[in-house]
């Protein structure tokens, strides 16, 4: 009897657990939250749980109420591994946000084993081959940055002779792949090629190899600790002359860290418009500085769109899997922070860029 009644009692909770999941729906975000991309998984983090907050104070998806399950990748492919399966296997997720070019490697085919629809976002690595049909990239990539970055070195900076800095990793040989796509198109000559090691800050060696080179510019990409070293170094080191890169090497650590080289430094981004008199923004920027005591910025900004892009596609395909691809392929939902980025028969977002500078720790959009 004592055993019937045990097995009874189970089988309550477990009603009870898959009615509360019914009531729901359920998705999942593997964030960079330790790490060297801790920085800017954490303010990604930020903007979801303000779009999660948002869309439930309006009714939720379907009205289903979102709850939202976060997991650390710890900046690995065995963190993201390890938090995908956590997830999958523990909760009936109907998509997934991810952070950053590891993870977005990681995740590319987990997603065509489990099918689950996954928005991707902080990532601008390339997929070339064998790409998830089930993975979205809401962020612009290499081609669309380095593009951009070298045709300003050509056209509006009359330069030529570039050092050029990239990780020693997967996503490192991405930015060397198609930096030197670009350069060569436009017939730019580059005196360094640098692949730092991502895992040590002793990048004294590397320094001296870029002043020795002389550049009138220098291309840093990657983030963390090791490319904050050399930066430091090499202003150290008495370097004057220009800097171009991306979003990466803007974050407040970067900043803080590297003596004051990047100020005046080229940045092509999409940053967020703090003054803008868009309703949409105008409530996000308010709403973040309440809750956050600062302002708002691309990184959070991101993060809140990626969030929006996969609720809004579940949405309108019904959370059927199929349903979703499509939904996310031919509408563009309102309210997005950081203009009207598309995808246009492509997993990978047509994405709104300009280049900035930066004054005094601020990007100034150039006209």
């Amino acid at each position: 009897m004592k055993k019937i009644l045990v097995v009874l009692l189970a089988a309550v909770l477990l009603c009870g657990c898959q009615n509360k999941n019914e009531e729901v729906i359920q998705i999942g975000a593997l964030l960079s939250l330790t790490g060297d991309n801790a920085q800017q998984g954490t303010l990604a983090q930020n903007g979801i749980m303000l779009c999660v907050d948002n869309i439930n104070a309006n009714g939720g998806i379907n009205g289903k109420k979102i709850e939202l399950i976060i997991e650390d990748t710890q900046t690995s492919t065995k963190g993201t591994l390890n938090a995908f399966k956590k997830i999958i296997s523990m909760h009936n997720v109907q998509g997934i946000v991810v952070t950053g070019d590891t993870e977005f490697q990681a995740v590319n085919t987990l997603a065509d084993e489990y099918q689950v629809p996954i928005v991707a976002t902080i990532c601008t690595g390339m997929l070339n081959n064998n790409r998830s049909k089930w993975l979205f990239r809401y962020c612009y990539n290499e081609d669309q940055e380095d593009e951009c970055m070298m045709n300003f070195v050509k056209n509006d900076l009359k330069l030529s002779d570039m050092a050029l800095l990239y990780p020693n990793t997967l996503f490192g040989q991405d930015f060397y792949t198609y930096s030197k796509k670009y350069i060569d198109i436009n017939g730019l000559n580059v005196v360094a090629d640098i692949a730092y090691d991502f895992n040590t800050t002793n990048q004294k060696g590397n320094a001296l190899k870029v002043i020795y080179s002389k550049p009138e510019i220098i291309c840093a990409r990657g983030f963390g600790s090791s490319l904050d070293a050399l930066l430091r170094n090499i202003a150290e080191l008495g370097y004057s002359n220009k800097i171009i890169g991306d979003l990466s090497i803007t974050t407040p650590s970067t900043v803080n860290n590297t003596h004051g080289i990047l100020e005046g430094a080229y940045i092509v981004a999409s940053d967020l418009n703090l003054y803008s008199e868009n309703a949409d923004i105008k409530a996000y920027v308010t709403k973040y500085r309440e809750l956050y005591k600062k302002d708002p910025c691309f990184w959070d900004a991101i993060g809140y769109d990626s969030m929006l892009y996969l609720c809004n596609s579940l949405h309108i395909g019904l959370q059927s899997q199929e349903g979703f691809i499509s939904a996310i392929l031919n509408n563009m939902p309102t309210g997005l922070l950081l203009g009207d980025n598309r995808f246009v028969n492509s997993n990978d977002v047509t994405f709104d860029m300009h280049m900035f500078t930066m004054e005094s720790g601020k990007l100034i959009k150039l006209q």
